[in-house]
């Protein structure tokens, strides 16, 4: 059986539908630099990583429970770095209503979207308190479930959540 070779020579060969499922995964891929993963803790001094300074605080401090209420947020110093941000800074995070993981004997709980891309039910514009570093290495996320946090990863408030906990995508 001969597979059959794509013409690439066009100078819009992605507009194709030979290319269809391709760009697809190039504009999956565009959009994902804008997703963050958001993680709701009550008080980061209770998630295992930070209590085993396998993550750090570098800057500015850990979320607390004073901050109930608060829109304030700690960011990886990796982020920080690569948009110039700073403590004090304010950034715009669209949140999503729906759980994909619920950690609560660690002290977190990540929400997203089913899908990953869709429409953020909430904008809120959160104030930088901290930023933090991994320490042990960042691609453990399939060898514990106390995996390492992406830089793309923003610790806010619990109170920010716009859903019960409990309900999964």
């Amino acid at each position: 059986m001969v597979i059959p070779i794509p013409d690439t020579t066009a100078g819009n060969y992605l507009e194709t539908d030979d290319f269809t499922d391709l760009r697809k995964l190039i504009e999956m891929i565009n959009a994902d630099k804008y997703t963050f993963d958001i993680v709701y803790s009550n008080d980061m001094a209770s998630i295992k990583r930070f209590s085993k300074n396998e993550s750090q605080i570098i800057e500015g401090r850990l979320l607390a429970p004073t901050d109930y209420g608060s829109q304030v947020c700690v960011i990886n110093n990796i982020l920080a770095e690569k948009y110039g941000l700073a403590i004090g800074n304010r950034i715009n995070i669209g949140l999503c209503d729906i759980l994909h993981e619920q950690h609560v004997g660690l002290g977190t709980v990540s929400a997203g979207a089913r899908g990953r891309y869709t429409t953020p039910v909430k904008e809120v514009e959160l104030e930088i308190v901290g930023t933090y570093k991994e320490f042990t290495g960042s691609l453990q996320q399939g060898n514990t479930p106390h995996w390492s946090y992406s830089s793309n990863t923003i610790f806010v408030p619990l109170s920010l959540f716009t859903s019960q906990p409990g309900k999964f995508g």
